[in-house]
């Protein structure tokens, strides 16, 4: 992976954090035209369910093996081999999205159906691509089998 595409990674990443943030204040706050606030009236947000804070951890721990794994993945395209190229892209973006599953379902916000969609299809991809290298890479196989338990939490929740 070179300089432009990591940058380009890294810039997609930011973006999608600070989409998914604004989604999560604006499901906390009532929504983006201010119907309600946290001190104020509104629709009073919900306790976040078990399913909800399961799926939480889940994508918690995924985003700890990924880490992991992308690490892994950095390490062997700077030693000069592009084997794990496809599983570092993956990852990567399966990281940006598990990132911002424990903000939404630990608010109850109505968007997790459509977040938990994604999660499932990214951690999908992740898992595939990780899997040739399981046995192989101590590191793909974590990322793999925690992508595997987010997949069955957020398939509970997507739209």
């Amino acid at each position: 992976m070179n300089r432009r595409e990591m940058l380009r990674v890294g810039v997609g990443t930011a973006v999608a954090h600070g989409v998914v943030t604004v989604l999560g204040c604006a499901a906390q706050t009532g929504g983006a035209q201010g119907e309600g606030h946290a001190g104020g009236e509104g629709t009073p947000l919900a306790a976040p369910t078990d399913a909800m804070q399961a799926f939480a951890r889940a994508a918690s721990d995924c985003v700890a093996a990924g880490e992991a794994c992308l690490s892994h993945c950095l390490r062997s395209l700077q030693s000069g081999d592009t084997m794990l190229a496809d599983c570092s892209r993956r990852v990567h973006a399966m990281l940006a999205i598990c990132r911002a599953v424990p903000a939404l379902a630990t608010s109850s916000s109505e968007h997790l159906g459509r977040l938990a969609a994604i999660c499932r299809d990214t951690c999908q991809e992740c898992h595939d691509a990780c899997a040739p290298h399981a046995s192989h890479h101590a590191e793909c196989r974590a990322c793999m089998e925690a992508c595997a338990v987010t997949i069955r939490h957020a398939a509970a929740f997507a739209a």
